[in-house]
């Protein structure tokens, strides 16, 4: 039998379709929390980022805003109520709008309308959830938050050279304070508003001073002065830290936890560093503009214990590995992203897995030409690590040690502890020719491996070790998946000397719940406990280089 479709009928089917604008979800513009994270929530009066495309070309609104631009308009309707966003910018990856201060909280829906049609998308309201507005950072890592340090003589943006003090108040600015009374179509005034607020610094918690309307504008993202939902919380940096990558996180209501972001602070306001990573000198010798060049050697011993479904059950092994990177980046991201993807001392950082920022702040990165080959000489004779054609990096890996026929052992370790001299010959068309020396140390003892089975995310874990070079780094990184991909990973930065740190419940609770034991469905975690020693070297065609080694052990755990 044959079915008869008219024209008109045809039309209207595919409108229904294909009628929409092409966005996919709601996101804090501040926070940029993917939606299914335990600290996803959105407060009235704050700035929404609508990710997607739609029929209007790039487009910035003005005072008085009001609930259409270039024929675009959203709607948020939640428990029984629909009211009319205020339009704020399109660009070409998203739509920002600021969230009316009436909305009540509850589950409901934002509606998007073009010239195509309108689409939906969910969305929940919560009273207040502080998001970070953040710099340019680099893929899995954090950029610098928008801070200003506050003073008597006058009031400066943080940054490298011009850091806070401990003892200083500092506004950090975001989104979602909560709801206000003002005007929200015009520029509104700075203003105080309620709440239960806790800003982290460094790992230690701060004196707050004031949470609200900040009454200023982020010139990097475009947002003018008087906007509504550009908040601040300020608050008093805490004593003894110091470093270029201290990280800042926000918890609302007592459980919200926001995304993570990194200011500077130095003892006495001079330009920051953190010892064996960055130096004073590295900073205040950067060009005031061009490009910036990097590389990056890094040695590794790795133990491992997973766990996998039967029949291959518990699988322990050890890796060694050497990559090496060499790279161009943009000096003035090179500052927005907080000079590097390390943490400063003390400080805990989270990350997501779809962390790519609505205001389109990713660092990208130009591989250079080193030559063919990195020669890495070491105690057990030369490994070689050839270029990749696909990363345009160099690297090589040997698994050993293996327990378990599925994983049988292959190549021959060579990261065992002693002088390690890497060279790359002649070089290649970047990166000229040269040598690099490490002292690779004995390896350090995790020394409570065995009794951490699981983590609870409102209390933290305690890691501590023993062993290992004294001037060298703990990196503890954690990393969740639950339901439907949505993952997080923190990472924490310890001194080798102090034996212990605890990772606060404020970084656990920013990961989603994961059971470890993988399976079909089933969600995973792990933990993992490195040393981590640095030298520099140099090479023509470099402004910075530096040679790691790493070494440490992995387990599958449970993050309930």
């Amino acid at each position: 039998m044959r079915i008869k479709t008219s024209l008109p009928i045809f039309l209207l089917m595919t409108a229904c379709v294909f009628g929409q604008p092409n966005v996919r979800d709601v996101r804090s513009a501040a926070g940029n929390l993917n939606p299914g994270l335990p600290g996803y929530g959105i407060a009235p009066g704050s700035l929404i980022s609508i990710s997607g495309t739609t029929s209007s070309d790039a487009q910035t609104g003005a005072f008085p805003l009001s609930a259409n631009l270039n024929g675009v308009s959203v709607k948020v309707a939640v428990g029984g109520q629909e009211l009319d966003a205020l339009m704020v910018s399109i660009t070409a990856t998203r739509v920002l709008a600021v969230v009316p201060s009436q909305t009540p909280s509850g589950a409901g829906k934002v509606r998007v309308t073009d010239a195509n049609g309108t689409k939906e998308l969910d969305v929940i309201i919560v009273p207040r959830n502080f998001g970070i507005f953040s710099q340019k950072a680099s893929a899995g890592n954090v950029g610098s938050a928008y801070a200003m340090n506050l003073s008597d003589g006058g009031n400066v943006w943080n940054s490298l050279t011009t850091p806070a003090m401990p003892g200083q108040q500092v506004a950090i600015l975001g989104s979602g304070a909560g709801a206000t009374t003002q005007d929200e179509t015009s520029a509104v005034n700075a203003e105080t508003l309620a709440g239960n607020f806790q800003l982290y610094i460094g790992g230690q918690q701060a004196t707050l001073i004031s949470v609200g309307r900040s009454g200023l504008g982020i010139d990097g993202l475009s947002l003018p002065a008087g906007l509504a939902g550009v908040d601040s919380i300020v608050a008093m940096v805490p004593a003894g830290v110091s470093g270029c990558r201290v990280s800042v996180v926000a918890i609302s209501e007592g459980a919200l936890v926001s995304n993570f972001a990194a200011i500077a602070v130095s003892a006495d306001g001079t330009t920051c560093s953190d010892p064996g990573f960055l130096s004073a000198d590295d900073i205040n010798g950067l060009p005031a503009t061009g490009s910036y060049n990097i590389g990056a050697i890094s040695i590794s011993r790795f133990s491992l214990s997973l766990v996998a479904p039967p029949p291959i059950g518990t699988i322990d092994l050890n890796t060694d590995s050497a990559v090496a990177t060499f790279q161009r980046i943009d000096v003035g991201d090179y500052r927005s992203s907080g000079g590097g993807s390390y943490t400063s001392i003390g400080s805990c950082i989270v990350t997501f897995a779809s962390d790519a920022s609505d205001f389109d702040n990713n660092v990208t990165f130009t591989n250079l030409d080193a030559g063919a080959v990195i020669n890495l000489k070491g105690p057990k004779g030369l490994t070689v690590m050839k270029q990749l054609p696909v990363t345009g990096g160099y690297g090589t890996a040997s698994a050993t040690g293996s327990n378990s026929p599925f994983f049988p052992s292959q190549g021959t370790p060579f990261a065992e502890a002693g002088l390690f001299t890497a060279d790359n010959g002649a070089g290649g068309a970047d990166v000229k020719g040269f040598t690099a020396n490490l002292n690779n140390p004995k390896p350090f003892t995790w020394t409570n491996q065995a009794q951490i089975t699981e983590v609870t995310r409102s209390q933290g874990v305690n890691v501590t070790w023993t062993g290992g070079a004294s001037d060298a780094s703990v990196i503890i990184i954690g990393s969740a998946q639950g339901k439907g991909n949505i993952s997080a990973g923190f990472s924490c930065s310890a001194p080798a000397s102090a034996g212990s740190f605890r990772v606060p419940p404020a970084v656990t609770l920013a990961l989603p719940a994961a059971a470890g034991a993988p399976g079909a469905g089933a969600a995973s975690g792990a933990l993992v406990v490195i040393s981590s020693t640095y030298s520099r070297f140099t090479a023509p065609g470099l402004d910075q280089g530096v040679f790691v080694s790493s070494g440490g052990s992995l387990k599958n755990l449970n993050y309930k």
